[in-house]
């Protein structure tokens, strides 16, 4: 397997997904976890950072590897808040990682620590 092939499976599972059949991963999977989605994020970069070597580019910057922006930050009581709100009003996994800069397995595990999953 060439690490193009490996970068896509591994951006899958880190936005929740099956890289096999495109569906959710189910919300008690090891994917779910905060690390797991962190150590994730991590191998991305070093993937795409290898596949610019390779391909003679700079390696990519922080914010060009595609996590999102709160990555890895800590959640405080506000946001906390917010997330359960949203969540409750009927907006999406997607609609809240997009609105929280978070990946959807870093929102499906809040929720899941929050008992709302």
């Amino acid at each position: 397997m060439g690490n193009d092939e490996a970068l896509q499976i591994v951006r899958a599972l880190a936005d929740g997904v099956d890289p096999r059949t495109g569906e959710p991963l189910d919300a008690d999977g090891p994917c779910e976890d905060v690390r797991v989605v962190r150590a994730l994020h991590v191998a991305i970069r070093h993937l795409e950072s290898a596949l610019g070597q390779r391909r003679g580019l700079a390696p990519p910057s922080a914010s060009s590897v595609g996590a999102p922006a709160r990555t890895g930050q800590p959640w405080d009581q506000h946001e906390d808040n917010q997330l359960i709100e949203r969540h409750k009003a009927g907006q999406t996994i997607r609609q809240l990682a997009n609105t929280h800069l978070r990946s959807p397995g870093a929102i499906r595990a809040r929720l899941i620590k929050h008992e709302l999953m």
